[in-house]
């Protein structure tokens, strides 16, 4: 029950950790492959046990197409009614997961615009051309932060 706990506990502060625009900033195009590491690496290291249960559709859909398809009740009364742990413990450890990620970590950034954000090394305001400050929003920015000012 607790891998299963785990394995969602940990897929979902992952994601946000890897979707937080405050924390990593991996580029958009990345982020699926980030994701798709993170699934990987759990499914590596938790999914031996109860066969990588951090998705419960994808447990619980084949029991509901296999009751339909003639089996019967007995898909979801075998062994003591196991098919409500995968189901139960996967909501409960991502909702977990979720609230561990703000309650670490997004709490703690400090608000945007605030002055604190935009300093270097002992408060003092770095110095950019044209007056921005941190990362620029586009690539021209970036480009244009680097040429000789007159």
């Amino acid at each position: 029950i607790f891998d299963q706990f785990l394995g969602t506990f940990l897929l979902l502060v992952c994601i946000c950790a890897i979707t937080d625009k405050s924390n990593m900033q991996v580029e958009k195009q990345l982020i699926p492959l980030s994701v798709g590491f993170t699934v990987l690496g759990l499914g590596i290291s938790l999914g031996y046990n109860c066969g990588y249960a951090v998705n419960p559709a994808r447990d619980l859909a084949p029991r509901i197409f296999s009751a339909l398809a003639g089996w019967g009740p007995g898909v979801f009364t075998e062994y003591n009614h196991w098919w409500v742990v995968p189901v139960l413990a996967c909501h409960v450890g991502g909702v977990a997961g979720a609230w561990a990620y703000y309650i670490a970590v997004e709490v703690n950034w400090p608000e945007e615009g605030n002055e604190a954000e935009n300093t270097g090394q002992c408060g003092q305001q770095e110095n950019k051309p044209d007056g921005q400050h941190g990362k620029g929003k586009n690539y021209l920015q970036y480009a244009n932060m680097y040429q000789p000012t007159q």
